[in-house]
Parts: structure tokens; sequence; C-alpha cells
């Protein structure tokens, strides 16, 4: 189990007549927990995590005025394959990521939730049999949503990453 902190960054694009692109970078931080399997030279797991994910941005649309995009949450299942070099390990990630995606336009908010997959590698070293520390990149997919705002039509599309610090405890 662990803890981990860093910055994740949304971006996007609104299109209504017009595409305006955005994009936004922020805090993140969150939980993970998981079991990992040593088999022959490699170490194998599975990992599932909650991330809040702090990417807001406002930003100005020729048809729709002020828009507000956010992205609150993220939660994934992923498995791993590591191999380990000493008291380091560097791996592999891939996975399913369900995350919030909000939007705000013509003072209508409308928000929806989508399951994409999840690509990611990070690095982790072993300061003890119990405590390791770890950095690890996730790409998450595509939250698309295609919805009405106060009679006008707009399709949205968001997908967003994150860079994050972690220490866990193996039990």
């Amino acid at each position: 189990m662990g803890l981990q902190i860093g910055a994740g960054q949304m971006g996007g694009e609104i299109t209504s007549t017009t595409k305006t692109e955005f994009d936004k970078g922020g805090f993140a931080g969150g939980l993970y927990a998981g079991h990992n399997w040593q088999v022959s030279n490699f170490v194998l797991g599975l990992e599932a995590d909650l991330t809040y994910m702090g990417n807001k941005k406002s930003f100005s649309h020729a048809t729709l005025g002020t828009v507000k995009a956010q992205n609150n949450w993220s939660t994934s299942l992923k498995g791993r394959v590591g191999l380990p070099i000493d008291r380091f390990m560097p791996y592999l990630s891939a996975g399913v990521t369900a995350a919030d995606y909000k939007l705000t336009a013509n003072g209508v908010s409308k928000t929806t939730t989508n399951a994409s997959i999840n690509l990611g590698a990070g690095v982790e070293y072993a300061l003890s049999d119990q405590v390791h520390l770890r950095a690890d990149y996730s790409l998450n997919g595509l939250n698309a949503m295609k919805k009405n705002f106060a009679g006008t039509q707009v399709k949205s599309e968001a997908a967003s990453h994150r860079l994050m610090l972690g220490v866990s405890y193996s039990f």
C-alpha cells in the first residue's frame, strides 16, 4: 500500500461550429495498493489506485463563450511487469482507467465518466524489504462527450497523463 503525489495534465478539444484546444496541469495525489509475484527473473504485479486530479481549465470559445473543463478524479486497475536490478526495478504497466470529465458551457454543466486504456512506466527503489520509493508515469485514454448545452450541440474530447512520486509499505 502506498501514497503518491505529483502532477497531472488534462488536454483536449471542444467543438461547436469552431474547435478550441485546451490543456491544464495541476496537483495530483492519491493512494495505491497491489500485489507482486516473483516469476523467474521478473516481477509481475497487479495494482489499483485512486487519484485526485486537480485539473480545471477556463477558456474562451467562439460559439460558447466561457467554457470550464474539469478532471477531478481517476481510478485505475493495471498489471505491471518489472525487471529487478539489485534494489532498482524498472517496470511497464497497462490496464484500465475510469475518470470523470465535467464541462460547463452556456451556464449548463454536464459530467461523464468514461473507461479507457492506461499505459505507463516507472522505476521503483527498495529502501528496505518493506519500504519502496517510486516514480510512475501514466497516460490515460480519451474521455468523450457529445451533449446539448442550452440549445448548442457540443462535442468534447479530453485525455490526461500524470507523473507521480510514491512511497509504499509491503506487508
